[in-house]
């Protein structure tokens, strides 16, 4: 790709996670990725740090909000057009959903100057149900979406769901597994891997003890509580079982407050630069509501998983008793209590399980595949033309 032909990737929010991936993509762009974000806190969202990111071409833009009810901010990055004027780039990759308002930015200017964008989504979580904001906006996603170069699915049910929902062509939607940075995570593996009895001393646990784990934000949707529930069950069945917390948000002191009163619940906070060392220390990883990267982390250090309806990645990621078990989002207590124990009891199953879920990660859903398919959309948007 001509490093003199920019590549714009709009989003609100830069994560941390994702800031290694967006590097290799510059790099496999030959320098030609400009990535463009809000300078400033969002309301409401539950990662809000503003970072830098080495090495590729960065600009940031304060984030404007516009008053309406509902649990996530709507706003527009100001300046967007006047910033688009100056970049003048050969295309656009935006965000989905979420970025509504700048969306319609793009599009109008990219009809005005005949470049392609590109739609990057989840799309939907399948068990919310579709929201009024949606469905009052949903003609005019409908056609900012059909006249998008190309749409670009983190799962292959979000494909799925812009050509079943939208009439999304199957030939313009890229399946793009949202990742990790693998070779990240092989370095962390690497650096942590023999560190498991460190890890697991400084809880207080011993070698031969279970452990489940919880790896995320600790906000309601993610259903921390639910872990909670979860662990009390299996205690029952495992008096020596320990159960781990990582992570940070807003619901953080109530669990705390939960927590405290279960002997062996661990609940650490955040812990972004030795989080892999808590996937390696546990047993079974255990995702009870949204997310996905979680799961990604615990296959790739061969662990069992259990988990229910999330970003759509879990369709993908989890093969029903092959390398864990997915339940619906309804599913009683007492089924997460069954699967977890059927993993914890049998060390035979565990083991293969545990390998199902690198093999998963190594052949099939990882960065690799999800930045050789963004580059595959963006040639096939610009060929098109």
């Amino acid at each position: 790709m001509n490093a003199s032909r920019k590549i714009v990737f709009l989003s609100r929010l830069m994560p941390f996670y994702r800031i290694p991936v967006m590097q290799e993509l510059d790099v496999r762009l030959n320098g030609s990725a400009v990535l463009v974000y809000s300078g400033t806190p969002i309301p409401g969202e539950k990662v809000n740090e503003i970072p830098d990111v080495e090495g590729v071409e960065t600009r940031k833009l304060p984030f404007r909000s516009i008053p309406f009810p509902g649990k996530y901010s709507v706003g527009y990055l100001k300046g967007l057009t006047s910033l688009l004027d100056e970049i003048q780039p050969a295309v656009i990759v935006t965000e989905g959903e979420s970025n509504f308002i700048n969306n319609l930015l793009v599009y109008l200017y990219c009809r005005r100057h005949q470049i392609p964008y590109l739609w990057w989504s989840c799309g939907r979580v399948r068990h919310i149900p579709v929201s009024f904001l949606r469905k009052i906006a949903y003609p005019v996603l409908h056609f900012v979406l059909n006249r998008a170069s190309a749409v670009i699915g983190y799962s292959r049910y979000a494909c799925r769901y812009y050509q079943r929902e939208y009439g999304i062509r199957p030939e313009r939607t890229f399946f793009s597994p949202n990742s990790l940075l693998k070779s990240e995570m092989e370095k962390d593996f690497t650096l942590y891997q023999s560190r498991r009895k460190e890890f697991r001393g400084k809880l207080g646990i011993r070698e031969d003890a279970p452990v489940i784990l919880y790896v995320g934000a600790v906000v309601r949707e993610k259903r921390p509580d639910l872990f909670l529930e979860i662990f009390r069950s299996l205690k029952k069945r495992f008096p020596g079982l320990h159960g781990i917390i990582v992570g940070d948000g807003n619901f953080l002191p109530e669990i705390r407050r939960r927590g405290d009163t279960l002997k062996d619940m661990h609940i650490t906070g955040k812990a972004v630069t030795e989080a892999l060392g808590y996937f390696i220390a546990s047993d079974v990883y255990v995702m009870p509501g949204l997310g996905g990267l979680g799961l990604q982390q615990a296959m790739f250090c061969k662990k069992p998983v259990v988990c229910s309806v999330a970003d759509g990645t879990e369709l993908d990621l989890v093969e029903d008793g092959e390398n864990g078990y997915f339940l619906e989002w309804d599913a009683p207590l007492e089924t997460w209590e069954d699967k977890c124990s059927s993993i914890l009891s049998d060390p035979e199953l565990h083991a293969r399980m545990g390998k199902k879920s690198r093999d998963i990660i190594e052949h099939e859903f990882n960065s690799d595949i999800m930045l050789d398919n963004i580059i595959r959309a963006i040639q096939y948007s610009t060929a098109e033309r």
